[in-house]
């Protein structure tokens, strides 16, 4: 009876110590994406050596590897060269015979503006350099059979600007940026603010995107001038309230006639961002082209919605990621600040699902990304050095009963808790049973007056 006890005790733990290491190599793109092989030859003069060989999907600006020897007692780092697209390779040594090294790779990632450790390696490779020359296969041709690098790299020169990135200056140069945020007349005169805190240079046009009633409280719009005359804003002004995914329906169905090829970043009129959010944006962007990025989002479980449930999640969870300062999420927060490509959205869809219910009305993140889902279009969570979402803060504006997150739009009276998990299982549920498989739906086409200064 104890040996039985015994073994099942070990194979729980055998279970739990499976599915621990799964999940830190799933959540960890470095680890998931990298593959290392070292091998030990000699040169023509019977000179020792180890090669490094690594394959990752993450796209890396500077690439090395650090050997260490005798016991932590010397360190050298050597950069690799690239071979290939994600494919590098380097020589370390001359070694002595029956030396022992420990081998760590590291890669210099341009949106996580710094340098990832392939930690793991270092613990569970140690490379021991065979007594024998015998065992040890041999080349004529070292250095010169391959572009190998046996060069050191200096780690205290960092990645500089990373709109100078080979990579994002091309993207740029196909895509042109626009910001959209929509508004309450009650805080209309505060979007001047939320504007004039973000470092614009990247984008060509702010679209300020309301109805010209509240649906709330019926109460109509009085646009500052400041706003008007402002040279980079158009005011998209649409007939009925749409809900908080007015910030998307107006511009995506206008930049989808004009502009298709258009990044959107979308705001809230009640969050303070760092300058140098919409450059960050871009920057992912450009090297996951085919994902929508927000500085926040979670799994649906965070909500107690089933992950496996949500639309497009097992696509989502492999997604290869190319910065190690990205995660795939279930749904994209737009408080955070968001990107997408407008070919990706379908206005007339996401103002039909959104109109499901009166949850699905005021749950415009979860709408979307469900939407997203339904596309097999990867959500990502944006972690850089240089905008993430410790970097975000709730301004006094988002703190009065009619923010959406306190119940407003959807509860009479205004709750002082955060009520997303209640209302986005409701429209979860209503999007799990009603989503259409087509616009056979009565769609109420999004038709706008355009303000602002002309030339557009």
């Amino acid at each position: 009876m104890g040996s039985r006890v015994s073994i099942c005790i070990r194979a729980t733990i055998l279970l739990l110590a499976i599915l621990f290491v799964h999940r830190t190599r799933a959540d960890d793109p470095w680890q998931r994406d990298l593959s290392v092989q070292p091998e030990v030859i000699r040169d023509a003069k019977d000179r020792l050596w180890i090669k490094v060989s690594i394959s990752t999907e993450l796209r890396l600006r500077r690439v090395g590897v650090r050997a260490t020897r005798d016991g932590w007692r010397a360190k050298a780092d050597y950069e690799m060269a690239e071979l290939s697209p994600g494919k590098y390779s380097a020589i370390v040594g001359p070694l002595e015979r029956g030396e022992s090294v420990e081998l760590a790779v590291f890669g210099e990632d341009p949106i996580a503006d710094g340098f990832v450790w392939d930690n793991h390696f270092s613990k569970n490779h140690r490379i021991s350099v065979p007594k024998h020359l015998s065992s040890i296969p041999k080349t004529d041709r070292l250095f010169t059979a391959s572009p190998l690098s046996s060069k050191p790299i200096d780690l205290t020169k960092g990645a500089g600007n990373v709109l100078l990135d080979p990579i994002v200056k091309e993207a740029l140069e196909k895509h042109r940026v626009y910001l959209s945020l929509t508004t309450s007349p009650q805080r209309i005169s505060n979007v001047v603010n939320v504007i004039e805190s973000l470092d614009l240079s990247l984008v060509e046009k702010i679209f300020v995107s309301i109805p010209k009633k509240f649906g709330r409280d019926g109460l109509a719009y009085e646009i500052p001038a400041i706003l008007i005359n402002h040279p980079k804003v158009r005011i998209l002004q649409i007939e009925n309230d749409l809900g908080p995914i007015t910030k998307l329906i107006p511009p995506t169905t206008y930049l989808r006639r004009y502009d298709p090829t258009a990044w959107l970043v979308t705001v809230d009129d009640d969050i303070a961002y760092p300058k140098t959010a919409i450059r960050e944006l871009a920057a992912a962007k450009a090297y996951h082209h085919d994902a929508v990025i927000s500085a926040s989002g979670q799994s649906s479980a965070y909500w107690k919605i089933s992950h496996a449930d949500f639309p497009g999640s097992s696509k989502n969870d492999n997604y290869p990621i190319r910065s190690s300062a990205v995660q795939p999420v279930d749904v994209v927060e737009g408080f955070a600040a968001t990107i997408y490509a407008v070919k990706d959205l379908d206005p007339d869809m996401l103002q039909t699902i959104s109109s499901l219910s009166k949850e699905t009305f005021v749950s415009d993140d979860l709408v979307v990304s469900y939407y997203l889902g339904q596309q097999d279009i990867p959500r990502l969570r944006l972690e850089s050095r240089h905008f993430n979402v410790t970097q975000i803060h709730e301004t006094e504006v988002g703190m009065q009963d009619d923010a959406l997150h306190r119940g407003a739009g959807l509860m009479d009276a205004r709750s002082h808790q955060n009520i997303n998990e209640t209302k986005y299982q409701k429209a979860f549920q209503t999007l799990h049973a009603d989503f259409p498989d087509s616009l056979s739906w009565k769609v109420f086409r999004c038709n706008f007056n355009l303000r602002g200064t002309p030339g557009f």
